[in-house]
């Protein structure tokens, strides 16, 4: 996978503290990976705070026709790049570097989760 192949299908977004990018139970339509910034995932009653470098959204477009499992909210301004559902997956299809950055960011969030 080369980043320039990456590049070709994200959009920078800034988005304001508060805003909310994902709402539980909506349609899936893409992802982030936040540059600069955090959010903040509430899951129920738990919140998980996720900041640069990490990918918020993906997990919804790994299942077909699956809904927002949490909603989450601009915890400070944020960059982001941007990825709709339907480049995410093309990139898992053609890209098998891509799917396994992917795969290793939801096992990291995971191994994070049983950790405490």
């Amino acid at each position: 996978m080369t980043l320039a192949r990456v590049s070709t299908v994200t959009t920078a977004v800034e988005i304001p503290q508060g805003q909310t990018l994902a709402q539980r139970d909506d349609p899936a339509s893409g992802m982030y990976a936040i540059e600069e910034g955090a959010v903040v995932v509430e899951l129920g009653e738990r919140s998980v705070e996720l900041g640069a470098g990490d990918i918020v959204g993906e997990l919804s477009l790994l299942v077909p026709d699956a809904h927002r499992s949490a909603r989450v909210r601009a915890a400070t301004p944020l960059k982001c790049l941007a990825i709709s559902s339907v480049d995410v997956t093309t990139l898992l299809e053609e890209e098998p570097a891509f799917a396994r950055a992917l795969l290793e960011s939801l096992a990291r969030r995971l191994l994070d989760e049983f950790a405490e």
